[in-house]
């Protein structure tokens, strides 16, 4: 049975507030797009708040135990200049069981003495059961990456059940899709995939492997 989980509470101030055309909640996605049961799943957040120096200063996330419907209330800083302010905020939502999810987002910000609702925005997503996958279908198995962090080239060893053809994409956290350094056919059996990464900035990536049936994420460090 699902419980409610929280993972940071805030206090959430929301208002009717007038916006200059553009502003407020542009998209929300979730990253990876297909996670699996024990991925850790993102909510990306694109809006464009009315003050300079806007972000996601704190949020909450709660998981109704009767319909599992996620609520997510977040609480943006912004600054003092008064000029359109875009942001992108990745929100870490947690762990979920293999299901169907409906989520809703919530977003307000203070401003001295004014409190503004930044808007509201819903999107669903499924977490698949990775062991109810058929054995007959592809699936890899034993993916590891090294080194990671990576400077020049990311070394990425798997096993393959069944012949398949794979894309490999990386994304950065915000969850914009940064390369695609290869893709082909790959047969049965152990491979080693290099990618590189020299010309990626530092930071933290996505590697997203994936078939026309199934897809695997694993996250690495570019130093």
């Amino acid at each position: 049975m699902r419980t409610i989980l929280t993972l940071f509470v805030a206090s959430i101030l929301l208002s009717t507030a007038a916006y200059g055309q553009g502003t407020g909640i542009q998209s929300i996605y979730i990253i990876p797009t297909n996670p699996s049961e024990g991925d850790s799943v993102y909510l990306v957040v694109e809006a464009v708040l009315p003050h300079s120096g806007c972000s996601v200063s704190s949020f909450s996330v709660e998981i109704d135990p009767n319909d599992g419907s996620i609520t997510v209330m977040a609480n943006y800083w912004i600054g003092m200049l008064t000029a359109e302010c875009p942001t992108t905020d990745t929100l870490a939502l947690g762990v979920f069981e293999a299901g169907s999810y409906e989520l809703n987002f919530y977003g307000g910000y203070v401003d001295g003495d004014f409190v503004g609702t930044v808007g509201t925005a819903s999107t669903s997503f499924v977490v698949g059961d990775p062991t109810g996958i058929n054995s007959s279908e592809w699936m890899f198995t034993e993916v590891n990456l090294f080194p990671n962090p990576a400077r020049e080239l990311l070394n990425v060893s798997m096993r393959i059940d069944n012949p398949t053809e794979l894309n490999f994409e990386i994304y950065d956290v915000s969850g914009k899709l940064i390369a695609t350094p290869q893709s082909g056919f790959k047969a049965h059996g152990e491979h080693l995939v290099v990618v590189p990464v020299s010309q990626l900035p530092t930071g933290l990536y996505l590697l997203k492997i994936s078939s026309a049936e199934h897809a695997f994420t694993t996250r690495f460090i570019r130093e």
